[in-house]
């Protein structure tokens, strides 16, 4: 059977997915709340984790980690870190969705709209291609009452993101 890690994994619907298909999936999140709240397929399978912390599982326990649309929640000096311990955990395949900027060879190309500061868009445009990133936090996106939209504190290209993955083994 195969086995599946989803790091982020919230209050598990991933997790609760992939068990309704016979794939022995864990998850973990840094919220007790959300695994306190977990998707009834999914109880008993989550559990409270944090990748700076070390997680509790052994090295390459699993065929499949998945991490969506959760490293861009990272300040960048700690996205090393982060990615060396998905890369201890996984003995397989990592699949990661990350929002970027900036050609993207295995998809869409990504955009500074939304992601940094309205005043700062043509600043970023007038870079070009050559910018990697990241762009320092005082230029990112901030919603109505000033919080970083949607917490994210790294905002990068599809390149700087690929140099990272390189850099930690993948």
């Amino acid at each position: 059977m195969a086995n599946s890690l989803d790091i982020g994994c919230a209050t598990g619907f991933l997790v609760e997915v992939l068990r309704e298909r016979s794939i022995d999936a864990e998850g973990c999140d840094v919220s007790q709340f959300a695994i306190d709240h977990a998707t009834p397929g999914a109880v008993g399978h989550v559990r409270v984790a944090n990748l700076f912390a070390g997680l509790p599982w052994e090295d390459q326990a699993f065929e499949l980690v998945t991490a969506l649309e959760i490293l861009e929640h990272l300040p960048p000096d700690r996205v090393p870190v982060a990615l060396g311990e998905l890369r201890r955990v996984c003995g397989g395949y990592l699949y990661a969705t990350i929002p970027s900027f900036g050609f993207n060879e295995s998809g869409m190309d990504g955009h500074f709209e939304g992601k940094v500061r309205p005043e700062r868009l043509d600043h970023y445009r007038q870079l070009g291609p050559d910018y990697l990133g990241p762009v320092p936090e005082e230029d990112l996106a901030v919603d109505a009452e000033g919080q970083l939209v949607e917490g994210h504190l790294t905002i990068a290209s599809f390149q700087w993101w690929t140099q990272q993955f390189d850099l930690a083994g993948f």
